[in-house]
């Protein structure tokens, strides 16, 4: 069971679900860190997860069932929204 620190309040109905489960799934020699504020008025990180020379940025999205990802642009169903 990695281990998850929690630096804020869980923001969309998906964070806090996503954390636990890769908390239960991954390794114990793995981190997670949920809910890091960056500065600025809303940018934050959802999940940041460290492993072993690895690194990921994780930004959960609860907006499914499909969701068409582009470089600066999200698409669910006709609903474009702006990363």
């Amino acid at each position: 069971m990695a281990r998850l620190t929690v630096m804020g309040p869980w923001i969309g109905p998906g964070e806090e679900r996503t954390a636990r489960h890769l908390e239960s799934a991954l390794p114990e020699s793995w981190e997670i860190i949920a809910g890091r504020k960056l500065p600025g008025e809303r940018s934050d990180v959802d999940l940041i997860v460290v492993a072993s020379n690895l690194i990921f940025v994780i930004e959960e999205k609860s907006w499914g069932p499909s969701v068409v990802v582009g470089d600066e642009r999200w698409w669910v169903g006709r609903d474009e929204r702006r990363s």
